[in-house]
């Protein structure tokens, strides 16, 4: 009898919810409780899941994606400090009792132009999802709550503020602009609030025919060129103009992107901008770019407009590749029908997922095989039970993985019912004497006595002659 042991067989959860298998609770921390226009604040969140009864399905992680939302206590206006955040729960905690922390840290800011006065900061639900260890993902949105207040805060911005940007995708300059050079400190930022361009004063721009700049164009590229070999695009791509417009000093330019659009495996530190060439015709890669993870920003300085992007490397994924490792025996002796467990570790030393075939072998014959889905990175152990019903030594091959096991015969208890003793040896009968035969005893006798007279008488007869 063999059973392949991948995962846990499902319980009956006849009227049970997701609240009786699972809690998830935050507790939020603010760096500052009073803030200014254009201060950065963080919020550090700890979010702990407890597993309340065990779970029917095996599960290995889940996330929580959500917003972070400021509401006015006077007016009841909501604006956004955080757009999106992700909190992973890894690992996921299945078995009752086991408990799974995580701390995300998170920077907030108050968009320009908000009221002065206290502010109620809540998280709001975007989506929640976890995988089973088949690689399968269950949304579980609806089982959670949809917003948790996380504390409060005062915000006072300042009277007069000179750097609010300037949005569109189109600026006519004149008004910021003496015979080309810049006035004043101002921010320009696109529609879409993911390209800004901060100039100072006395900045001098000029066009590509060294007359002063009479407008400043930033729009998203419709028919981007390709990233250069080896390299991959994260977000969008911006073409300032107007094109080969020139900037003494240097202009600064951000860009934002989503930690979503992020390659797997690629650190945000890899990351850097490129501008496109046109003469040459292709990327070329500018240094002095800073990476502003809290906000999902790099910033570099610019002496000329083109197209601008956000490149990451490019990184060639391994397939999955498995090894199994670690066969256990247990126990190596045993008797006709006891269960005997045979045990290995599968790893995907891969960084792709993959499926994998597990095969026991005894004796060289098939007696279980299994499917397991791995992501990469990632090990799990294989369990098969087993008994014997013959005595004597086996050999085991788990995918190439060799042991052995011994079954001996059971051989039955000694009797405990009394054995009765041996009787004791009796004498032989005695046979009584047989009556005497006077005539036969007469006769010897006589002829005992005539054999010794007769010679006598012979004798003296001689003499006597």
């Amino acid at each position: 009898m063999l059973a392949l042991c991948l995962v846990s067989i499902p319980k009956p959860a006849v009227a049970l919810s997701i609240d009786d298998y699972f809690s998830y609770s935050l507790d939020t921390e603010f760096s500052r409780d009073e803030l200014g226009e254009d201060e950065v604040f963080y919020a550090t969140v700890d979010g702990t899941a407890i597993c309340k009864q065990d779970l029917p399905l095996t599960v290995s992680n889940g996330y929580i994606t959500s917003r972070i939302v400021a509401q006015h206590r006077g007016s009841d206006t909501e604006v956004t400090l955080k757009s999106r955040y992700t909190t992973t729960i890894e690992p996921f905690p299945n078995e009752k009792g086991e408990v799974t922390e995580e701390r995300v840290v998170i920077s907030l800011k108050f968009p320009h132009g908000s009221q002065p006065g206290t502010y109620d900061i809540v998280g709001e639900l975007i989506e929640a999802r976890v995988q089973s260890i088949f690689g399968f993902w269950f949304t579980v949105t609806p089982y959670l709550p949809s917003s948790e207040d996380m504390g409060s805060v005062f915000y006072i911005p300042e009277e007069e503020d000179e750097d609010v940007p300037l949005i569109g995708p189109i600026f006519e300059l004149s008004s910021y602009m003496d015979n080309g050079v810049f006035t004043g400190d101002f921010v320009f930022q696109s529609d879409d609030d993911r390209c800004q361009l901060i100039i100072s004063e006395d900045t001098l721009c000029l066009t590509e025919d060294g007359e002063p700049l009479g407008e400043l164009i930033m729009f998203e590229m419709a028919d981007p060129p390709a990233p250069p070999e080896g390299y991959e695009v994260v977000g969008f791509i911006y073409n300032l103009g107007p094109d080969r417009a020139t900037f003494d000093p240097p202009i600064i330019l951000t860009l934002t992107y989503s930690g979503l659009s992020m390659p797997v495996g690629v650190a945000e530190g890899d990351l850097v901008v490129a501008m496109w060439e046109e003469l040459g015709d292709e990327w070329v890669i500018l240094g002095g770019s800073t990476v502003d993870s809290g906000v999902n920003a790099i910033t570099v300085p610019i002496s000329h407009f083109s197209a601008f992007a956000i490149l990451a490397p490019a990184l060639v994924l391994s397939p999955a590749d498995f090894t199994v490792t670690g066969l256990a025996v247990t126990p190596e002796e045993a008797n006709i029908g006891e269960e005997i467990t045979i045990s290995v570790l599968v790893t995907n030393s891969g960084d792709l997922e993959g499926t994998y075939r597990v095969e026991l072998k005894i004796d060289g014959g098939l007696e279980g095989t299994g499917n397991i889905c791995l992501a990469g990175g990632k090990s799990w152990p294989v369990d098969f039970t087993i008994r014997k019903d013959v005595a004597g030594t086996y050999i085991v091959n788990v995918n190439g993985l060799l042991g052995t096991f011994e079954v001996m015969a059971a051989y039955p208890a000694p009797s405990t019912t009394p054995v009765a003793p041996p009787p004791e040896p009796q004498a032989p009968p005695v046979t009584p004497p047989a009556p005497t035969n006077w005539w036969l005893v007469g006769s010897i006798i006589a002829a005992v006595a005539a054999g010794i007279t007769l010679p006598v008488l012979l004798r003296w007869r001689r003499r006597d002659s």
